[in-house]
């Protein structure tokens, strides 16, 4: 029997998830975060919301900046993340155990969160169909669409606070 080299996620398991928790903790945790302040600014008003997502749209290099700090980081965290899920093995029902459960409960979330970041992704940020344009929330790249207070409730809300809601 031929003894083969270890390939390159076996020569470097231990960094890669070492580099996996860090791209969870850090430049995703630090996006989740903002992105969350970022959105509650809603609740301050049009105006102050208009206000801080233009900062954030007048940012230089945006595209290289979301690639590089949110895109990317994100990327490598999902993918890695399915790998190591589908190295897994789930006996959640062998050993009823809690930490057992609670280790096929973090990876069911983890597909959840992976198709709720796609979508996510999909509608409000990479909407550029005609099709997708008319559902889309909108943003300030685009003078076609309504006034980006509509990303609060994901309708085509006026300047005012009616909602009407999507067709």
């Amino acid at each position: 029997m031929a003894d083969t080299a270890p390939g390159f996620l076996d020569r470097h398991h231990f960094l890669l998830r070492r580099l996996h928790s860090l791209s969870g903790i850090i430049p995703v945790g630090a996006f989740l975060i903002n992105h969350l302040l970022a959105n509650s600014t809603a609740f301050l008003g049009q105006k102050h919301f208009d206000h801080h997502i233009g900062i954030i749209h007048d940012l230089p290099w945006l595209v290289v900046i979301e690639f590089v700090f949110i895109f990317i980081p994100i990327a490598f965290h999902a993918i890695y993340g399915i790998l190591i899920a589908w190295q897994g093995k789930l006996n959640q029902n062998q050993y009823p155990y809690m930490d057992n459960w609670r280790y096929t409960l973090q990876r069911i979330t983890a597909y959840i969160t992976i198709v709720f970041i796609l979508v996510h992704l999909a509608h409000f940020r990479f909407a550029t169909s005609s099709a997708a344009r008319s559902t889309a929330v909108p943003t300030r790249r685009s003078s076609r669409l309504p006034k980006p207070a509509s990303r609060i409730c994901g309708c085509r809300c006026g300047p005012g606070l009616s909602c009407t809601p999507s067709a």
